[in-house]
């Protein structure tokens, strides 16, 4: 008797304190394909500077491409060659958290 209408049941089978939290495309993608976070589209762009210039921000996706591959937080933007936590911070949709976590990946880029 499973009814998707009745919140009281919706509620009682989501309490699951281990319940892990719903995954976003991004890291369903990653999951699916980790090579993929390397992968340059045709303007050279990689799957993290790509995430970052959408309007992305760190727990939308951008934390899953870094940490899939990290080394990728120090390659230049193709289109505006630069680094993905400037990338992050010039974005109409800028997120401080995000400049902050990719700077704490790499903070020798600031020296």
């Amino acid at each position: 008797n499973n009814d998707p209408a009745n919140p009281q049941q919706h509620s009682e089978t989501n309490t699951n304190n281990n319940a892990q939290p719903p995954q976003t495309l991004i890291e369903l993608l990653i999951a699916a394909n980790p090579n993929a976070v390397h992968v340059m589209n045709n303007e050279g762009r990689i799957p993290l500077n790509l995430a970052i210039a959408s309007g992305k921000r760190w727990n939308q996706g951008v934390s899953a491409l870094y940490h899939a591959a990290p080394k990728c937080a120090e390659t230049k933007d193709a289109a505006t060659g630069l680094y993905s936590f400037l990338l992050a911070a010039i974005s109409p949709d800028s997120c401080v958290e995000t400049c902050f976590h990719l700077l704490q990946g790499w903070p020798e880029v600031v020296r």
